[in-house]
Order: structure tokens, then sequence, then C-alpha cells
């Protein structure tokens, strides 16, 4: 099946990372404000794993460290179709895109339309981490392609768009 994953715990273990070393961690809530987390010695950084997007800045320095966990769930209560799957109603909507976009911050089904909302992110994330390497296209490939399905959907690419503009005046406003 699916990944079972629910937290990712990392440990960073660099006494000697200094500020220009890079290898941040950056952590973005669902259409709030992205986050980042220096890769400072015995600093732990846990974060949802089904509903936390993440990304780690380009390193410079000589060595950096970090011990990964991820904490599994029982089976059959994460990453299920039914947990991912965009399902709206009437009450979902009644309030408008940014109620809807509070709604989407708690539930695993942001991840729905997460890769519409956030494509050049994850666009960029995949040539920091892979581009260069085997896969890499078939990679970018993959998500242009999922970004084009989206698009084929004018309903769901108007909420897509919508869900957007939520994230980019989030931003402007540090949420």
């Amino acid at each position: 099946g699916g990944s079972k994953r629910f937290l990712t715990c990392i440990l960073y273990l660099n006494p000697n990372w200094t500020e220009g070393d890079g290898g941040e961690l950056v952590v973005t809530p669902f259409l709030r404000a992205p986050v980042t987390i220096q890769p400072k010695h015995d600093r732990l950084a846990v974060f949802y794993s089904d509903r936390v997007l993440h990304s780690v800045n380009g390193f410079n320095g000589t060595d950096r460290f970090c011990l990964t966990v991820w904490l599994d769930a029982l089976a059959g209560t994460v990453n299920l179709p039914q947990h991912v799957a965009l399902k709206l109603n009437p009450e979902d909507v009644k309030g408008g895109v940014e109620v809807l976009a509070t709604k989407l911050l708690a539930r695993p089904a942001q991840r729905s339309v997460s890769r519409a909302v956030y494509r050049e992110e994850y666009l960029a994330s995949l040539r920091s981490c892979m581009e260069g390497h085997p896969g890499f296209e078939e990679m970018r490939a993959s998500h242009e392609s999922t970004v084009e399905r989206f698009k084929a959907n004018k309903p769901l690419w108007g909420l897509v768009e919508q869900l957007r503009k939520v994230k980019a005046f989030r931003e402007m406003t540090g949420e």
C-alpha cells in the first residue's frame, strides 16, 4: 500500500554549522508563509508528513548531518484515497475561498490540490534536488502532466487559482 508516514522528525547534528552554510529546512504549511529552520546542532524539527510541504535549501558548507525518523500511523489511518480526495460540500464553500482554505489547512485532502497550488515550488525543489541525476526528467514530466490534468478540469483549476491568490496574500502579509 501507500505510505503510512504521519510525522517526520529531523534531529540536526551540526556543531559547526554557521549562517551561510545553507542546508536549512523550509516547511510550508498549506497556504501559509514558509518557515525556515536552521540546521543547528541539537535542533529537532517535527512536522506532519502528510500535510506540510517541505524542502531543503542548497548546502554550501563542508559537512551537514541529520537523523531523520518517520513515525508511521496505524495501517489504514493515513494517506488513503478517502483522506486525500477533495470532496467539497455546500458547507465547505459557504464562507468563500478564505474559509475553505482554513479548513483545508487541517485536512490531508489539501494534498489533492497542493501540487497545482505550489507548482513552481514543486518544480524548483525537483530541480534543486534532482537536476542532472537519473530520473529527473521523468519526475519533471510527471509533475507537469499532473498540473496539465488540473488545468483540463476548469472548475478545479478555478479553485486552484483562487487558492493561489489566498496563498499570495497570506505570504505577502506574513500569515
